[in-house]
């Protein structure tokens, strides 16, 4: 039995169910609504201390909003996102300034605007105003126009606002050359580069995977894992995460809203043919207004390609559903074509490396197709597996697709006749031509979006009740589902700062509940885009180390190598004094040879070992000659023995001097990029949009 029809039966149920869930509704948001009045609305967080109002943020939010209309849930996110972090990096950085003592003068902002430093943000922000002049970015025009915004208030927020985020620019450009000048590098971290690039060594390394020992002969107990994740708590943390299940209830049109779209874009259908000025008709009826064009057949819509091939000008064709909409189309005109287009039927016989034997075969299908039925022909021999289901039909296709020969071939045929073999790029063809036209069309379209009615939303909405009540009493939302045949969805792991639950592109509002809710709390029925949701909270997890269950496969492997290294490096230490090859002889089945040569402190892989820094690090510290101890590396445990070394000699001044350059240019990158995260750290920054949100104060 459907959902609907099961709302059809319990009518009187759901306007009871419906009843109290709105006066529910109606308490809570009375009382929340005092409660919200009496505390004032919260800060959106605080940097070192300082609060960021919430009004200054609101307001900030929605200038930016203000430019991007019509804009989903996640982009209204990422710009709340973005709005966030550029205020906490306005404050984090006004802050350093003030404690450096750094500032920006009136003088300088002056002169970014109209002296000999326009800045490259000035040229942009007055780029628009100088296209609108047709003229030339010049400094005269900037004054003036800077004169005749003094006299506009909202342009003088406006300028206020630029001038200070200008300001602020200059001012992190400024620090920026500052800290990067610091960073001079020195000529003994040349030498140390060059060394590094140039001292070069052999190697000969014996080498023992881990995989050469059966995983099933280690035993690993959760004991180990677990001190494994500790010793390794920063590969292992997690943040505070919430994870739940949800129901949800799409609002899709009914049958009875398609027949209504199709009703009302059926009563247009006589208007639309009379009408003598299609652009002005279709002009708020369709989302692609009519301008006059003419196509070529194949670059009309599929559905109406046959009949318009056929038709007159003012024929009407329609309605027909096309991704949610009906649509009526007009046939306005035609004109001829340079080239004719053509309606064909097609067997392809590919190359397959004997271009010979593919002919041969072509020409005896060809025999067949003229003799018998082409499309029976087709399904059991074209190697166009496309076509060949659908008896070889391509329908108008699209010139230049097969090539000019093929195009020609096609041109000189007639209506009904069958031609070939045509030497094609991908192999051989024999084409049936079904029909012709040497016209294009002029095309004007109406539609009838199919929405969803009240009615269908209302039902829909009494649903995901129905639903609620039932959870309600079984406290369990797999229990309700399976019962109301239903799918429980589960949730992707939520945090204050997600904007996305996965399967509904969105549902920020459910995202909050959820966090600030317990576990088997249960959600009161949420409109998210199109759909009715009703969630469970299935499981929190804390702050901390994340659970062993979650990572227990890695974790597993990691212990278990360790472990197959300790016991292969016992193995490998008791046949000490022996050379490379005489331990692999000793060690047996899993054990290798191989060499290396011109390893570098710098080599991002040695080959047959890859990038192990471990042991690279070990192989530049060896003396000539001497065999190391086992290395436990990330994939095996190696025993290594240089058997050559090439000194990096003195470096001369002048590449001392390029070296110490790179080194100072790379430096003050990297401290360039680390900053702003440096600072942002060290402010302590508390986000406390959340907090607001669930509170009733939305973002």
């Amino acid at each position: 039995m459907s959902a609907l029809s099961r709302i059809r039966q319990n009518m009187g149920l759901i306007a009871i169910v419906i009843f109290v869930a709105l006066l529910a509704f109606i308490l809570t948001d009375f009382f929340s609504g005092i409660s919200r009045i009496v505390a004032g609305p919260p800060d959106a967080g605080e940097v070192a201390g300082e609060p960021i109002s919430d009004q200054v943020y609101r307001t900030r939010v929605n200038e930016v909003l203000s430019q991007v209309p019509g804009g989903d849930e996640l982009q209204t996110g990422r710009v709340r996102d973005d709005v966030w972090n550029r205020m906490v990096s306005e404050m984090v950085f006004d802050k350093e300034f003030e404690s450096v003592g750094l500032e920006v003068t009136g003088a300088e902002i002056y002169d970014m605007f109209a002296g000999r430093n326009i800045s490259p943000y000035v040229r942009q922000y007055f780029q628009q105003f100088f296209d609108m002049q047709g003229k030339e970015f010049n400094i005269e025009d900037v004054k003036r126009y800077l004169d005749i915004a003094a006299q506009n208030p909202d342009e003088r927020v406006r300028l206020a606002r630029f001038e200070a985020d200008l300001a602020r620019a200059r001012a992190v450009e400024r620090y920026f050359n500052m800290i990067s000048a610091a960073y001079t590098g020195s000529q003994a971290m040349a030498r140390q580069r060059y060394q590094d690039q140039n001292h070069k060594v052999n190697l000969s390394f014996l080498a023992v995977n881990y995989s050469s020992i059966p995983d099933s002969t280690v035993s690993v107990s959760d004991s180990e894992l677990r001190r494994y994740m500790q010793d390794h708590k920063e590969q292992y943390k997690q943040g505070a995460e919430t994870y739940i299940r949800y129901v949800r209830f799409a609002l899709q049109p009914s049958p009875k809203d398609s027949v209504t779209a199709f009703k009302s874009i059926q009563r247009l259908r006589a208007s639309f043919a009379e009408t003598e000025n299609d652009s002005v008709y279709t002009s708020n009826k369709s989302r692609v207004p009519y301008g006059q064009s003419y196509e070529a057949i194949y670059d009309l819509p599929e559905q109406i390609r046959d009949s318009v091939a056929t038709g007159s000008a003012g024929d009407i064709y329609g309605p027909l559903m096309d991704q949610g909409y009906y649509k009526l189309f007009k046939l306005v005109g035609t004109e001829a074509a340079e080239a004719p287009a053509a309606k064909i039927n097609h067997i392809l016989i590919t190359y397959k490396g004997d271009t010979a034997a593919a002919e041969t075969k072509a020409r005896d299908l060809l025999r067949q197709a003229r003799s018998g039925d082409f499309a029976e022909v087709a399904s059991a021999n074209s190697d166009d597996f496309n076509s060949r289901t659908r008896g070889g039909a391509l329908g108008w296709y699209r010139r230049g697709q097969f090539g000019e020969d093929f195009d020609e071939a096609v041109d000189r045929a007639s209506v009904g006749s069958i031609i070939g073999p045509i030497k094609g790029r991908g192999g051989f063809h024999i084409v049936q031509v079904v029909a012709k036209t040497n016209r294009t069309y002029d095309i004007a379209e109406i539609e009838e979006e199919i929405i969803y009615s009240t009615s269908t939303r209302d039902s829909v909405y009494g649903e995901a009740n129905l639903f609620a009540s039932q959870l309600i009493s079984t406290q369990d939302i797999n229990e309700s589902a399976a019962a109301a045949n239903v799918v429980a969805f589960e949730s992707n792991a939520l945090t204050d700062q997600s904007r996305d639950v996965l399967g509904l592109n969105g549902g920020r509002e459910l995202i909050v509940w959820a966090i600030f809710s317990d576990v088997g709390e249960i959600s009161k029925v949420l409109r998210i885009n199109d759909n009715y949701v009703i969630a469970q909270v299935t499981e929190k997890k804390e702050e901390g180390l994340r659970d062993l269950d979650d990572v227990r496969d890695e974790v597993t492997l990691k212990v278990r190598n360790e472990k197959k290294g300790e016991q292969i490096a016992r193995q490998l230490r008791e046949m000490s004094g022996q050379d490379l090859n005489a331990m692999k002889d000793a060690y047996g089945v899993g054990a290798t040879v191989a060499s290396a040569d011109n390893v570098t402190f710098e080599s991002n892989t040695i080959p047959g070992i890859g990038n192990d820094r471990v042991v690279i690090g070990r192989a530049m510290s060896l003396e000539q000659g001497v065999i190391s101890e086992p290395i436990q590396g990330d994939k095996a445990v190696y025993v290594l023995q240089v058997t050559g070394i090439t000194e990096a000699g003195e470096a001369p001044e002048s590449t001392l001097t390029s070296l110490r350059e790179s080194i100072v240019s790379q430096g003050q990158v990297s401290l360039q990029n680390k900053i702003e995260a440096g600072l942002t750290e060290l402010a302590e920054v508390v986000d406390k949009r959340a907090q607001a949100e669930a509170r009733g104060y939305g973002y």
